[in-house]
């Protein structure tokens, strides 16, 4: 079997698996950040993984989907409020936090809460789970230096946390 044939079937698989199971519709997109390619395999592993909302637009560019998504992470917002949010999106957060793990060789989960003023600064970070003091203390340096489009509450820029989960494999 030709290289070209190998990859055919190997491309096709899942989505005739999927759509032979009836899951191609129900499945929700789940996104991630894939790992640096390393010797020895050319497939890139999930390295970090978990976010339903993708990674790489600002919030004004996000699907009406992403932002239900992303206002299901807070107990109580109001219909038209909006959460912080990264001016260019989570990448800007989750993309050098992979690439410390990558030195830190981390694994388990980061749960932080980085409180987010009416200007979009970070005035604190408040920390639940993190899989070692290294990775807190880059996490929290790194959280202080984005710069977030801020929160509005009854249409007026206003205080409010922004969640920071993800495990690490």
């Amino acid at each position: 079997m030709s290289h070209n044939s190998r990859h055919a079937i190997f491309t096709l698989l899942p989505m005739l698996l999927a759509s032979s199971l009836g899951l191609a519709q129900d499945v929700k997109p789940q996104y991630s950040i894939k790992d640096e390619v390393r010797t020895g395999s050319n497939i890139r592993r999930d390295q970090v993984t978990g976010s339903k909302v993708a990674m790489n637009l600002p919030f004004e560019k996000l699907s009406a989907a992403d932002r239900a998504q992303l206002n299901s992470s807070y107990e109580h917002i109001a219909e038209g409020d909006e959460p912080p949010f990264p001016l260019n999106g989570l990448q800007m957060i989750y993309e050098p936090l992979r690439e410390a793990n990558n030195k830190l060789y981390d694994r388990g989960q980061l749960s932080m809460f980085a409180t987010v003023d009416a200007e979009g600064a970070v005035k604190e970070v408040k920390l639940l789970h993190s899989p070692s003091p290294e990775m807190t203390r880059f996490a929290a340096n790194l959280l202080y230096l984005i710069r977030f489009k801020p929160a509005k509450c009854g249409g007026q820029a206003c205080v409010m946390d922004f969640p920071v989960r993800l495990l690490f494999e």
